[in-house]
């Protein structure tokens, strides 16, 4: 993981966008972070208005998707995972803060 915690938490919103919207559970599988550190990243940045709570039905969750989703237990309460989704401007800012960290 990186160091800095602004990088860390672009990663974050990075991944969510990836989707458009994302739940924790992915997000710290996608990452391979652990789900306590991610739930509280992502309480960081929809303090900051980094990012907003989205209101969907179980079909927008990334569990809809997925293949095992009929033996994942995180796939049969879907509807109670909550969504995130990234706000452009933010998104455009960890994409260069990314960029300029690989330049390093």
């Amino acid at each position: 993981m990186p160091s800095n915690g602004r990088e860390e938490l672009c990663r974050i919103a990075l991944a969510i966008a990836e989707l458009g919207v994302s739940a924790p559970e992915y997000i710290a599988y996608r990452l391979r972070v652990p789900l306590h550190r991610v739930r509280s990243a992502l309480a960081m940045m929809e303090s900051f208005g980094w990012i907003e709570r989205v209101e969907a039905d179980k079909s927008a969750c990334p569990c809809s998707k997925c293949p095992l989703r009929k033996i994942c237990p995180v796939a049969g309460r879907a509807e109670k995972i909550p969504l995130y989704r990234v706000k452009k401007e933010v998104l455009e800012y960890c994409k260069r803060l990314i960029d300029n960290s690989k330049g390093k």
